[in-house]
């Protein structure tokens, strides 16, 4: 599955991760906004900030989805949510190139500019 597949079925069909999975999405992005790991930035109370109101986890079960690193569970994510529920899943690809647009009720191709309305 190519990156673009990953990002529409995460976009659009969200609703079908799991609550590990959400915790864990919304771990990786508090991470990637803030680089926690960086020792020149003092973020150790925007850190407790975070874990208190649960944008960043300390589950093991949620670290252990990450620990191959984003592109990985986002993968492993979609993957599992295009099996699961590839009837309900809609991949809106361009009739003309094949490419998928923005969004799964889209009618014009990003990519080519075809209008199929």
């Amino acid at each position: 599955m190519d990156k673009e597949s990953v990002r529409y079925i995460i976009n659009h069909y969200s609703k079908w991760m799991l609550p590990e999975e959400r915790e864990a999405l919304r771990h990786m992005h508090s991470y990637l906004k803030h680089d926690f790991t960086n020792p020149e930035l003092n973020l150790a109370s925007l850190e407790k900030v975070y874990k208190k109101v649960g944008w960043l986890s300390e589950k093991e079960s949620v670290l252990a989805l990450l620990k191959d690193g984003p592109e990985n569970f986002e993968l492993r994510m979609a993957i599992r949510i295009f099996n699961e529920h590839k009837n309900e899943i809609f991949m809106n690809n361009c009739p003309n190139c094949g490419k998928l647009p923005r969004t799964p009720l889209a009618k014009q191709c990003r990519y080519c500019g075809y209008d199929w309305h």
